[in-house]
C-alpha cells in the first residue's frame, strides 16, 4: 500500500567538513570498427575541456564534425564546452601511423598539444612538416577557436616520441618523450643518445616560448631503455619530469641515480632555465613505472604510476605489493621531500595512469584495475568484468591534502576500459578519457555503446564528473536503525523532493544525489517510498543551506525490504496509425520496476491488437494464439531490467479517419504483492463495509444484430470469482455514458460465474460502460467497455473512446486506444485520457498518460534528440513512469520537476530522405495529486531538442479536474432493448476435466429443440461451439474437445431460451 506522507519528525542538519559527492554529469564517445582512443585531456580557464589522440577508422564523428583518415592512425583534437557540446574537432595525418599523444592549455586560452607522426609529412594548418627518420616529434599551437598559430618538428633518422606538454604561467612550453635516434635536433641544439646506436631510448625534455623558438633541450640516458613520460609546471616556471629508466645509473645535473635492479621510476625538477634543482629515484627488483606527475599552487608535486616489485620505497615509506602491478601516489614537497605516500590493489594488475590537482589542494588519480575489488581508503570498487584477470575497469579517486581518500568512482562493462588522461578544473570538477574495449560502459546515467559492439575494438570516451556542494544518500539499511553503516549499500534511482523549490532529486548508482547548489535558507527533504521498502528515518527531513557555496550534507534515508517481490509495469503504444499502411509499429515496453526487491521469472506478455490491424512481423519472436493475440516470452527480469519490442503491422483500408482502435498488452506472472494499492472510493456511490468477497468484474461490448437487422450495442458485465466462493455481498453501481456524457445509473450483485446484459440500441454513437470493483478488490482496476460506430456514422463523433480512462490502471496492463490518422504536426503531445467536453475534464485523482511525438523535419541526420518536459505541479513527481518509445533512451528527473530522455547517437534521418524513419516517439504516466479541488487546471508542454538547434516547442496539453464527469446528465436519452427475465443456468461438475452438464430452468415453453452454446477464452473472444442435446430437454452436455486448461465463459441461446451466461474451469 502507498503511505501517505507525515512529518514524524524533524532532524536538523548543518554545514560538516565532508567533501564534496561526485556525480558523472555527461559522457561522450566516438570511433568505429577499428582501435580508437583518447589519451589525453586538459581544461582552460573558462571551463572548455580539449581532448586528443588517434583513430584508425575511416571517418570518426565528434558531435556534428566527421574526421576523415587520410591513411593508418590519425591524430585528432577537441574541444568540447562545460556541458559537452562540441565545439570544434581537427585532424592532421598522413599515409602512416600519427598519433597525439598530450594537450595542454596556457593562460590565454591557447592550446598546445603534441604527439609522434610517422608519414613522411604532415599538415597543421598551412604548415607541412616533415618527417626526416621513422618517426618524428610534432608540438602545435591553437588559438581558442581552433586556429593553427605555429606548428613545429623535431626528430633524427630512428623512432622518437613526444609524450607530454605542460605550460607555464607564461606561455612558455615544456615537452617531454624518448629519442632512438643517435641524434636528435631541437633548434639549433643537437642531443646525443648515450648509447650512441640507435638501439635505446633516452630521456629529453625542451622548452619552448610562445612562439615556438627553443629555448633549451636537455637528455638523460644511459645504456638501456630511459624514457620521459610526463611533465608539469608549477607557478615559479619550474617543470618537473617523470619517467623510467632501465640503464644502471642515470645522471640528471650533478644527481646521479642507480637504479635498484631492473626498472626504477624517476622524478627530476628544473628550474626556469633548465637547470636541474634535485632529482628522487624509487624502485624496487622489478617491473616499477611511473606515469604522471602534478603540481598544487603551493609547488607540491605529486606523481602516479604502478609497481610490480614486491616493495617499493618513498623517502621513510615503503609501501608492498599485493599481488601484480599496484598503484601508488606520491606527494613531495618543493624541495623534493616526501610528504606521503599511498598505494592500492588486488591480485591482479592495477595501474595509475594519471594524477591532477585543483586549487583548493586536493589531488585525483585515473588509471585501471584488473582486480576483482580494488580498495582506496575505506571505498572498496569492484570490477564489473567477469573476466579477470584479462579485463579492467576505470577508476578514478580523490585524495585531500594530507593524502586522505574523499571518495571513490569507478566505471566499466564486460571488457577491458581504461582511464588514461584527466584534469581537474577551476570548479573543481573533473574530466577523463581514455578507451573502452566493452560492448557497453556506463557513467553514472549514461551509457555509451562500443561502435562495433563486438569487444574486439576500442573507442573513445570522454566524461565530466562534476563535484556538488549538496548531497546526501538513499540506503539499504540493513540494521533497520536509519544509520548507513558501512557494510549497508546505497539504493539507485530513488527519488526525493527539496522544498521550497519543488528541486526533484534522483540518487546515482550508488544510493547517493547531489545538487550544485541552493540559496541560504532551511529546507525540507521527502522520500519517495514506493515499493515494497519501508522506511527506518522520518519521511520528511530538514537541512539548512548556510551560503550557496558552502557544503552541505543533507538527511540520509533509509529503507528496508518487507518482502521479496518484483515490480512489473508494461506499456504498449501506436504513435502512427494510418489507415492502408504497412509497417507501421506497435511499441511495447515491459520492465521490473528498480525499486523491485525480487526478479520477475518466467515473464510473457499477452499482445491483444485491434482486428483492423494485421501483424507483419516482430522483433521478438512469438506465439499466435489466434483472436488477434499473441504471446511473447521475454524470460526473467531483473530489478531494473526492461525489455522492449516492436510488432509492425498493416492496416486495414476498411478503417475510418477517425475511427479508434485499441490495444492491450497484459504482463505475467503478477505475484499478489503487485497489487499494493487501495482504489480510490467510487463517487456518489454507498461504499461497501464488508470484507473482499472475492469477486472480480469484467465488461466487454459488442455491436449485434436484432432478427430485422437493426445494430444494438451489447454490454455484459461478467463476474469472474469463483462460483459460491466469488459471489457478491454487496452492489457495485454501473455507469453508461454515451459520448462522454453520464446517461445512466445501475448496479449489479452478481454470484461467481454469474453475468448480466444490457443492451441499447445502436445508433453510431460512442456508449461506454463501467463498474466498480469491491473497493478492496486488489490493484486498481476499474472494469469499463466502450464501443463506437454501432448503427452507423450519422451521430458518430470521433475521439470519444478516449475521453475517459481505460482499466489499465494496474501495472500489469497497459491498454492504447489510438485514432486513424491522416496528415499531423510532426513534433506534439497529448494526454489520455483526453476529458470530456470542451474544457478536457477528467476524474479527481486519475493518472494522466502522455505520448510526445517528434520527427527530423531538418536538412541532415540528427545525433542526438533530448526531450525536456517540466511537470506540472498539480501531478505526483513521485509517480512518474516512463514507458514504450521509438528508440532507446536515458530517462532521469531532476531540477525543478524536469523530465529528460536523451536518445544518443539516434542517427534519426531527416523526413526528405527517410519519412518513415524521421519519425519518434516517447511516452510517460503521472497521477494527480490527492483530492485536487474542481477546476485545476493540469497542463504540460515538452521541448524536443535535435542536436544542438534550439528547441521545437510542442503544443500545450490541458485538462479540467472536474468531478462532475459522474454527475448524471437529463439530456442525453438512451433506447434499452426489452428483455425478458433471465434464465436459470446452472453448471455442474464445474471445473471439469471431459465434459460437463449445462442445467436451463424455467424455459419460455419448456422444451428447446434448438441449442446454440457458444466458448468464450478470458478475452472475450469465441474459441467454438462445442454443445450438444442432453438426454433430458433442459440438460445440455459441454465437451471439452480440444480446450486447454483454463478459465472460459460459455453463452447459451436458442428456441425459447433467453441468452445465458457464465463462467466454467477446464482442469
Amino acid at each position: 500500500m502507498k503511505e501517505t506522507i507525515t512529518i514524524l519528525s524533524m532532524v536538523l542538519l548543518t554545514i560538516n567538513t565532508f567533501a564534496q559527492m561526485p556525480h558523472w554529469s555527461w559522457a561522450k564517445s566516438a570511433g568505429g570498427a577499428s582501435w580508437d582512443l583518447g589519451y589525453s585531456v586538459s581544461t582552460d580557464a573558462s571551463g572548455n575541456v580539449y581532448m586528443t589522440g588517434r583513430f584508425n577508422i575511416s571517418t570518426i564523428t565528434f558531435g556534428t564534425t566527421t574526421l576523415t583518415n587520410a591513411g593508418d592512425y590519425d591524430i585528432f583534437i577537441v574541444k568540447y564546452d562545460a556541458a559537452g557540446n562540441v565545439l570544434w574537432a581537427k585532424s592532421a595525418g598522413g599515409t602512416s601511423s600519427d598519433v597525439g599523444t598530450c594537450v595542454s592549455t596556457d593562460a590565454s586560452g591557447n592550446v598546445l598539444m603534441t604527439g609522434s607522426f610517422q608519414s613522411p609529412a604532415i599538415t597543421f594548418g598551412t604548415t607541412t612538416l616533415t618527417s626526416v627518420g621513422y618517426g618524428d616529434i610534432f608540438i602545435v599551437k591553437f588559438d581558442a577557436t581552433g586556429n593553427i598559430l605555429w606548428a613545429k618538428s623535431a626528430g633524427g633518422i630512428e623512432s622518437d616520441l613526444s609524450i607530454s606538454i605542460s605550460t607555464d604561467a607564461n606561455g612558455n612550453v615544456f615537452m617531454t618523450g624518448g629519442f632512438f635516434s643517435p641524434t636528435i635536433n631541437f633548434g639549433t641544439t643537437t642531443l646525443t643518445n648515450a648509447n650512441n646506436s640507435g638501439n635505446y631510448y633516452d630521456i629529453f625534455i625542451a622548452k619552448y616560448d610562445v612562439t615556438g623558438n627553443v629555448v633549451w633541450a636537455k637528455s638523460a640516458g644511459g645504456i638501456s631503455y630511459d624514457e620521459g613520460v610526463n611533465v608539469s609546471t608549477d607557478a615559479s616556471g619550474n617543470a618537473y619530469m617523470t619517467g623510467y629508466f632501465q640503464s644502471s645509473n642515470i645522471t640528471f645535473g650533478t644527481t646521479t641515480l642507480t637504479n635498484a635492479n631492473y626498472q626504477n621510476i624517476f622524478i627530476v625538477k628544473y628550474d626556469a632555465s633548465g637547470n636541474v634543482l634535485w632529482a628522487k629515484s624509487a624502485g624496487g627488483t622489478s617491473y616499477d613505472y611511473s606515469n604522471s606527475v602534478s603540481t598544487n599552487a603551493s609547488d607540491n608535486v605529486y606523481m602516479t604510476g604502478c609497481f610490480f616489485s614486491p616493495t617499493i620505497t618513498f623517502g621513510t615509506t615503503t609501501l608492498t605489493n599485493a599481488g601484480d602491478y599496484d598503484i601508488f601516489i606520491v606527494k613531495y614537497d618543493a624541495t623534493g621531500n616526501v610528504l606521503w605516500a599511498k598505494s592500492a590493489g588486488g591480485v591482479y594488475g592495477d595501474i595509475g595512469k594519471s594524477v591532477s590537482s585543483d586549487a583548493s589542494g586536493n589531488v585525483y588519480m585515473t588509471g585501471s584495475f584488473s582486480s576483482p575489488t580494488i580498495t582506496f581508503g575505506t571505498t572498496t570498487l569492484t570490477n564489473t568484468s567477469p573476466d579477470f584477470p584479462d579485463s579492467s575497469d576505470i577508476f578514478i579517486i580523490k585524495y585531500d591534502a594530507s593524502g586522505n581518500v574523499l571518495w571513490a568512482k569507478s566505471a566499466g562493462g564486460a571488457s577491458s576500459d581504461e582511464g588514461l588522461s584527466m584534469s581537474a578544473d577551476a570548479s573543481g570538477d573533473v574530466y577523463i578519457t581514455g578507451y573502452f574495449n566493452s560492448n557497453t560502459i556506463t557513467f553514472g546515467t549514461t551509457t555509451l555503446t562500443n561502435a562495433n559492439n563486438t569487444g574486439d575494438t576500442y573507442d573513445i570516451f570522454i566524461a565530466k564528473l562534476k563535484q556538488a556542494n549538496i548531497y546526501g544518500s538513499v540506503f539499504n539499511d540493513i540494521s533497520n536503525d536509519c544509520v548507513n553503516d558501512s557494510n549497508e549499500t546505497g539504493l539507485s534511482r530513488r527519488n526525493l523532493l527539496i522544498n521550497p523549490g519543488n528541486m526533484i532529486m534522483q540518487t546515482y548508482s550508488d544510493g547517493t544525489w547531489t545538487l550544485d547548489s541552493l540559496p541560504a535558507g532551511n529546507y525540507s527533504i521527502t522520500a519517495d517510498t514506493s515499493g515494497s521498502w519501508k522506511r527506518t528515518c522520518p519521511l520528511s527531513q530538514n537541512f539548512t543551506v548556510i551560503a550557496p557555496d558552502s557544503v552541505t550534507s543533507a538527511p540520509s534515508f533509509g529503507f528496508i525490504s518487507t518482502e521479496t517481490c518484483p515490480q512489473p509495469n508494461v506499456s504498449i503504444n501506436m504513435p502512427f496509425i494510418r489507415r492502408c499502411f504497412n509497417n507501421q509499429n506497435v511499441y511495447v515496453n515491459a520492465c521490473n520496476e528498480n525499486i523491485a526487491t525480487g526478479t520477475l521469472n518466467n515473464a510473457y506478455i499477452l499482445v491483444q491488437l485491434d482486428s483492423l490491424l494485421s501483424v507483419q512481423s516482430s522483433t521478438l519472436s512469438y506465439l499466435d494464439l489466434g483472436d488477434n493475440t499473441f504471446r511473447f516470452d521475454i524470460g526473467n527480469l531483473n530489478p531494473g531490467q526492461c525489455q522492449n519490442f516492436s510488432i509492425a503491422c498493416s492496416l486495414s483500408c476498411n478503417a475510418l479517419l477517425g475511427q479508434t482502435l485499441c490495444m492491450s498488452a497484459n504482463l505475467f506472472p503478477a505475484d499478489s504483492c503487485v497489487f499494493d494499492t487501495i482504489p480510490d472510493i467510487p463517487t456518489g456511490v454507498s461504499l461497501c463495509t464488508l470484507p473482499w468477497d472475492k469477486s472480480s468484474l469484467k465488461v466487454e461490448a459488442s455491436c449485434i444484430s436484432d432478427t430485422t437487422g437493426d445494430k444494438a450495442v451489447r454490454f455484459v458485465i461478467y463476474n469472474i470469482g469463483e462460483p459460491g466462493d466469488g459471489d457478491m455481498k454487496c452492489h457495485s453501481p454501473v455507469r453508461l455514458y454515451v459520448d462522454g456524457v453520464l446517461t445512466k445509473v445501475d448496479s449489479v450483485k452478481l454470484n461467481g460465474g454469474d453475468s448480466t446484459i444490457f443492451v441499447y440500441s445502436g445508433d453510431g454513437r460512442t456508449y461506454r460502460l463501467e463498474t466498480d470493483q469491491h473497493p478492496l478488490h486488489p490493484g486498481n482496476s476499474h472494469p469499463n467497455a466502450s464501443i463506437e460506430l454501432c448503427g452507423g456514422t450519422m451521430n458518430w463523433q470521433p475521439g470519444l473512446i478516449t475521453a475517459l480512462p481505460e482499466d489499465d490502471a494496474d501495472p500489469i496492463v497497459d491498454i492504447y486506444c489510438g485514432a486513424v490518422r491522416g496528415s499531423y504536426d510532426p513534433n506534439d503531445k497529448a494526454g489520455y485520457p483526453t476529458g470530456v467536453d470542451s474544457t478536457n475534464n477528467l476524474y479527481p485523482n486519475q493518472a494522466l498518460e502522455y505520448l510526445i511525438r517528434f520527427q527530423n523535419t531538418g536538412t541532415d541526420t540528427a545525433f542526438t534528440v533530448v526531450i525536456r518536459d517540466t511537470l506540472d505541479t498539480d501531478l505526483d513527481i513521485f509517480t512518474v513512469q516512463s514507458g514504450a518509445s521509438s528508440h532507446t533512451y536515458t530517462f532521469r528527473l531532476y531540477g525543478q520537476r524536469i523530465l529528460e530522455w536523451t536518445f544518443n547517437n539516434i542517427l534519426l534521418p531527416d523526413s526528405n530522405k527517410n519519412e518513415p524513419g524521421s519519425h519518434g516517439f516517447v511516452s510517460f504516466r503521472a497521477e494527480q495529486n490527492k483530492n485536487l479541488p474542481n477546476n485545476t487546471l493540469i497542463k504540460n508542454t515538452a521541448g524536443i531538442y535535435f542536436d544542438f538547434n534550439d528547441p521545437v516547442l510542442t503544443n500545450v496539453t490541458v485538462h479540467t479536474v472536474n468531478d462532475g464527469v459522474k454527475k448524471i446528465s437529463t439530456g442525453t436519452k438512451v433506447n434499452p432493448v426489452p428483455k425478458s427475465k433471465n434464465n436459470v443456468v446452472k453448471i455442474y461438475p464445474n471445473p471439469f476435466h471431459s465434459s460437463t452438464v449445462i442445467k436451463i430452468n424455467g424455459l419460455l415453453g419448456g422444451y428447446s429443440k434448438t441449442i446454440d452454446c457458444k466458448i468464450y477464452n478470458l478475452l472475450g473472444k469465441e474459441v467454438t461451439t462445442l454443445c450438444k442435446l442432453g438426454r433430458k430437454g433442459d440438460e445440455y452436455i459441454i465437451e471439452r474437445g480440444g480446450l486447454k486448461s483454463g478459465v472460459y465463459f460459455y453463452r447459451v441461446s436458442g428456441t425459447n431460451i433467453n441468452s445465458a451466461n457464465g463462467m466454467m474451469v477446464v482442469e
